[in-house]
């Protein structure tokens, strides 16, 4: 890529533009996840009241 600047160049920006676009669905999904994790009920934890 050193022997191309303008290819090396016009890559980047397209790369970089890409991950920009993506970034915020990202964050949205890492986000959710989260949630999703934090509000799974663990029934075989011992302090669960139908834990047997």
């Amino acid at each position: 890529m050193n022997r191309y600047p303008r290819l090396r160049e016009e890559t980047e920006r397209i790369i970089t533009s890409h991950i920009r676009e993506r970034e915020q669905h990202t964050k949205q999904q890492i986000s959710l996840l989260v949630d999703v994790e934090l509000a799974y009920m663990n029934t075989n934890h011992e302090d669960f009241i139908g834990f047997s």
